[in-house]
This record gives structure tokens, sequence and C-alpha cells, in this order.
């Protein structure tokens, strides 16, 4: 009992000294969840605004008429079907040559489609025929 009135003072200064420690440590633990949950949150932002953009390209009637391009895009003996209805593109191709899978393909590519089927087939060294199913 001597023994601990005599250290009394170096035991409350150990226990204030762990429990400082212990307090310090939760502070940066809660600090990096705090900054990892605000990166989360600018994630979700961005992805939000990013589906918001893209509704926007769907939405919009320019989009509709750029799927009737894939009609005119080559002449009318080439094309064995195409349906389009108020949301997809369905076309399907024959006896391509190089370039008008080429421009195809561009159209494809620099517009907002959501791509459901593209089939190449080579019919023979230098023509190709294509079946392609698009929405957007």
């Amino acid at each position: 009992m001597n023994i601990l009135k005599s250290f009394r003072n170096e035991l409350t200064i150990l226990l204030v000294t762990i429990f400082t420690g212990y307090a310090l440590f939760y502070k940066i633990s809660i600090s990096n969840i705090y900054i990892e949950k605000q990166r989360e949150i600018k994630r979700s932002i961005d992805e939000i605004n990013r589906i918001i953009e893209l509704k926007r390209f769907w939405r919009d009637r320019a989009t509709h008429k750029r799927a009737l391009e894939f009609k005119n895009i080559v002449s009318e003996k080439k094309i064995s079907s195409f349906k389009k209805r108020t949301k997809s593109v369905e076309v399907r191709y024959r006896d391509l040559s190089s370039k008008d899978l080429n421009r195809i393909v561009k159209l494809l590519v620099k517009n907002p489609f959501i791509i459901d089927n593209l089939k190449i087939d080579r019919d023979n060294r230098e023509l190709y025929s294509m079946e392609l199913r698009c929405r957007w």
C-alpha cells in the first residue's frame, strides 16, 4: 500500500498518457474514415452526373434521327432488313465492302448507342455481312 501512495502521481501520469494516446489514435482513425466517406460521396455524385448526362443524350431527338442514318449510310440493296422501334434499331447488312463497314462502325462509335448485338462475318475475301442491334 505504501508503494501505491509513493508512486501515485506517476501512475496518474501513466494513465493520463495511455488515455491521451488512445484518444489520439481514435481521432486519427475517425479522420481517415471521414476523408474516405467524402471521397466515396464525391465519386457517387460524379457517377450520378455522368448518368444524367447520358440520359440527356439518349432522350435527345437527334439520337432518333442518327439511328435512321444506319439505313442511309449504304445503298438499299446492301440492307437485308431494317427495323426501327421507339428506342432501338435492328439492321442486317450483306455484301459490305471494308469502306462501308468502316462507315457503319464510325457511326456506331460516334453516337450514344448501347450495342446489344454486333456480329460481323466475312463472306468472301472482300465482302462482309453484319448484324447490328442497338438501343439508346
